[in-house]
């Protein structure tokens, strides 16, 4: 009994270790806030990795269900902040394949070890690019 209480315990940490690693590896780098809002008004915030090409920038949502994705497709009116700065934008999901295999490539780049390892968790290749478009006022 003392061997299998041994190896669970081992698989648990092994399990914890990798999750604490995910969690070090999405923190790092640059991240922003994303603001987004459901149709009551209610404010969602979440940190997200940003890529920014020719004064634009852009999000990736990974997982094409998730909570932030799925409101910004309701009410594309957001706010980032990024750097102490809070700005408007309008969030505009690109089904292309182009753009996104060039901002899969352009994450890697500048996240390096942390997004090879946040990959391990999701399937790059269904993330949908998010392109911030200003807005004024």
């Amino acid at each position: 009994m003392g061997t299998l209480i041994r190896i669970v315990l081992i698989l648990v940490g092994v399990v914890v270790a990798f999750v604490l690693a995910v969690i070090i590896a999405s923190e790092s780098g640059e991240v922003v806030v994303l603001r987004t809002f459901d149709p009551m008004g209610t404010v969602y915030e979440t940190r997200l990795w940003v890529i920014e090409e020719e004064n634009r920038l852009w999000l990736r949502a990974g997982d094409p269900s998730s909570r932030w994705f799925q409101r910004l497709k309701v009410k594309p009116e957001v706010e980032l902040e990024r750097g102490g700065e809070t700005r408007s934008y309008r969030a505009v999901p690109v089904d292309d394949p182009d753009v996104l295999a060039w901002l899969n490539a352009r994450l890697a780049e500048k996240y390096g070890w942390a997004d090879r390892l946040v990959a391990i968790l999701g399937d790059h290749s269904v993330s949908v690019p998010t392109r911030l478009d200003p807005r004024e006022g």
